[in-house]
């Protein structure tokens, strides 16, 4: 315990259990379980889910990057805001901008895509604070017109959804192209990459489990699955992006409600990008409990863009990177935040990177070919 109240101590999947700030152990997380307990209460005022046109538009680089493929960012569970953390005994600068600083001044990005979590419950003005604002809106880097994209998640659903909907969604701020919408598809080539809402329906189809597991719908609600439906005879690659993971942490898709309304509403994804889970990780292959042959799809967790965690260390068998660079400047256990890029080529190939903060080289990068991908 006294190593808990000091240092921390990361768990299997690396969540780290101590005291500081957005740590485990911090106080303030009784801010989610608050407005949990409200939604719990007066579901009546949770957001409704809306039923506009998802956005559906083709991706192109931006007018000064002619010539190449879209190079699309990628950071998850960000929304921490700006705060000094190990009360500025380490560090005057926050590990999300530390993240952001790196992605502002490393990358010419065409797009840039959050996979979700504004913290403590990405409230509107329920209780405490403007979150959603604070901690999100007004600190991301807008790419243009059309070129920002985020996905709704568990944390953003404590605040009954409103400050993800009515703050982040609203129509002239940097998501507006979303038009209200929580899902949304794009197109470059032969590829579709497709973003999708496994928050709203989480305990609706999963029970009341803190939204903690996705979902995108259920028997009676199935808006999203229908629309995903209409992209089943897609011919290409098809890459989805979540704020919940379709696996666990050792790659294993048994019993997971996600991953089986997806693939039965399209067939396997050649790719998918999550977060929800606070580390980075590529997977090598995922798994269906014992059976075999191993599932084709790349599964990447990308939640590691500004929550502390450390070395997690549950067998890394299966994987060909994870998030484990200690991190010098905040003192063990913690390990580096970071964030991953990928570019898509219109054949149908992509590439794809992983990034650690402070570290303008990757530490992780691979080319996939078009016959490497699963394809519709």
């Amino acid at each position: 315990m006294t190593i808990v109240e000091t240092k921390g101590v990361p768990w299997n999947d690396g969540t780290l259990f101590g005291k500081e700030k957005y740590e485990q152990l911090d106080p303030f997380w009784l801010i989610s379980a608050l407005n949990y307990a409200l939604n719990l209460m007066s579901p009546s005022d949770i957001v409704e889910f809306p039923n506009n046109v998802a956005y559906s538009g083709q991706l192109s680089p931006k007018p000064n990057h002619v010539g190449s493929d879209p190079v699309i960012g990628i950071v998850g569970d960000w929304g921490t805001g700006l705060y000094t953390d190990k009360n500025g005994v380490n560090s005057s600068i926050s590990p999300s901008e530390r993240v952001m600083n790196d992605i502002k001044k490393n990358h010419k990005l065409d797009y840039l895509l959050h996979l979700g979590d504004v913290y403590y419950a990405g409230t509107e003005y329920r209780p405490f604070s403007f979150e959603e604002w604070l901690n999100f809106k007004v600190l991301w880097p807008d790419q243009g017109k059309d070129r920002n994209f985020t996905l709704n998640s568990n944390h953003e659903m404590y605040g009954d959804a409103s400050g993800y909907f009515k703050v982040a969604l609203e129509s002239d701020g940097p998501f507006g192209h979303q038009n209200g919408m929580s899902y949304f598809s794009v197109n470059y080539g032969k590829w579709l990459l497709i973003g999708l809402d496994s928050g709203y329906y989480s305990d609706s189809a999963n029970g009341t489990k803190f939204y903690m597991d996705g979902a995108i719908g259920t028997d009676l609600f199935n808006q999203q699955i229908k629309w995903l439906e209409s992209f089943k005879e897609h011919d290409g690659p098809i890459m989805i992006m979540s704020h919940h993971n379709p696996c666990d942490f050792t790659g294993d898709v048994l019993d997971n409600t996600l991953w089986k309304q997806v693939t039965d509403a399209i067939g396997t994804p050649a790719v998918w990008y999550y977060g929800h889970v606070h580390n980075g990780v590529v997977y090598t292959q995922l798994k269906d409990g014992a059976a075999i042959p191993y599932i084709p799809t790349k599964a990447r967790c990308c939640g590691h863009g500004a929550i502390p965690f450390g070395n997690a260390w549950e067998t890394q068998s299966n994987i060909d990177y994870y998030a484990h660079t200690p991190d010098t400047v905040m003192g063990a256990p913690r390990v580096l935040n970071g964030y991953a890029t990928i570019t898509l080529h219109a054949d149908g190939s992509y590439d794809e990177s992983f990034y650690e903060s402070g570290n303008a080289v990757a530490v992780y990068t691979r080319h996939w070919a078009v016959n490497e991908l699963q394809t519709n």
